[in-house]
């Protein structure tokens, strides 16, 4: 978190004409919307989503590969059994 010298930026707007008034109210309004925007979230928040996100779509992945080939060795039985009994019948 970075902080925000108030006394340091209100000297620096006086210094550059500014009312003091004024640049206290400045500084004042800065500090404010720092302080909203100090709970934006960070790359360091958003990477355990992220790795939530890619395990999620990695098991859908599997999951419709393993019942992909689930599928094709069930077909394959299908079409033994099916064979045996053209040759027996």
């Amino acid at each position: 978190m970075t902080t925000f010298d108030t006394l340091t930026a209100a000297r620096d707007l006086e210094d550059a004409g500014m009312d003091a008034r004024q640049a206290a109210a400045v500084t004042a309004a800065i500090r404010d919307a720092a302080a909203v925007n100090d709970d934006a979230a960070t790359k360091a928040d958003l990477e355990p989503l992220a790795t939530k996100v890619a395990m999620a779509e990695l098991e859908t992945r599997m999951t419709r590969t393993l019942y992909g080939v689930a599928a094709a060795l069930l077909a394959g039985q299908l079409a033994a059994v099916l064979a045996l009994l053209g040759l027996l019948g």
